[in-house]
């Protein structure tokens, strides 16, 4: 086993204080080897050392032209020290020596997002979904420029896919909260809905004969429920409540849910802006 092998070992194991040690002492002894220079630049990426992480790659790169992984490290650590220009121009270079990599049609997929290029965004995306199909960092990126870009169907379709993927948590209860937003904001691009308006008098009056305590307690469930993402325009998906008998589409809950929060506390931003049809089912209440 050579000590970069050993070095690689320790790094596998999350080992990165050795690993990184065997590296340094390993590069007064190979200054010249890119493998080498690679690596300790991504330790120190890890370790959030940028300056030091950018200099090893910086000198990877100039012995090893052709080093895809290389490029895609150095941009990724411009990037992380906020230098957007250089690393989208390290990066688009990666591109151009490795095409299908996917490490590089990520980072610079979410580097075209971040300075708000969608189309570009999307593409490189795109692309790397098709190279590694359902990696969930890639879907989210994908999603979050469909939605920034008002496409809310694919923002859906892709949040959906994390999902199903059910990996990592985080990303999927992200994903879920997304798909109840991308779902309202559909919602108002097609103007007043009376269905909502019929779903927003309904809550007015079953509420009409409740105390605070547990109109509260309705409008807190439906909201812990929201959080793991309804599925407000799917009809034949329903959902059950402890603190209300009954069967509930999501966007009855997302109407009962605005209601309610109307009633205890107004001010609370529950992420549904329902206020139009909200206002008209109050017009047609009064007697």
């Amino acid at each position: 086993m050579t000590t970069l092998d050993k070095a690689l070992r320790e790094l596998n194991r999350g080992n990165i204080k050795e690993g990184l040690r065997i590296l340094e002492a390993l590069r007064f002894q190979e200054s010249e080897n890119p493998d080498v220079l690679y690596n300790l630049g991504i330790c120190y990426s890890e370790r959030g050392e940028l300056e030091r992480s950018i200099e090893a790659l910086e000198q990877c790169v100039e012995m090893a032209p052709d080093h895809a992984n290389a490029y895609a490290a150095l941009g990724f650590s411009y990037a992380r020290s906020g230098h957007s220009e250089k690393a989208m121009k390290v990066l688009e270079e990666a591109l151009r020596k490795d095409p299908d990599n996917p490490y590089v049609l990520k980072n610079l997929g979410s580097l075209y997002g971040k300075v708000n290029q969608l189309d570009k965004a999307i593409e490189c995306l795109e692309h790397a979904d098709r190279v590694q199909p359902d990696t969930p960092e890639i879907l989210y990126g994908l999603a979050y420029a469909y939605e920034q870009k008002g496409e809310d169907q694919k923002a859906d379709e892709h949040y959906q896919r994390i999902v199903e993927v059910g990996e990592p948590s985080d990303l999927v209860d992200l994903a879920k909260e997304a798909r109840t937003r991308v779902g309202v904001d559909t919602l108002k691009a097609e103007g007043l809905r009376p269905d909502v308006v019929m779903y927003c008098m309904a809550a007015m009056e079953k509420f009409e004969d409740l105390d605070r305590s547990q109109v509260r307690e309705i409008a807190f469930e439906i909201a812990m429920l929201g959080q793991t993402g309804l599925e407000i325009h799917n009809p034949s998906k329903t959902y059950r409540l402890d603190s209300l008998p009954g069967e509930y589409t999501g966007l009855q809950l997302l109407s009962y849910m605005y209601v309610g929060f109307q009633i205890i506390d107004p001010s609370v931003d529950v992420g549904a802006d329902l206020s139009d049809e909200y206002q008209a089912a109050l017009k047609m209440s009064r007697p």
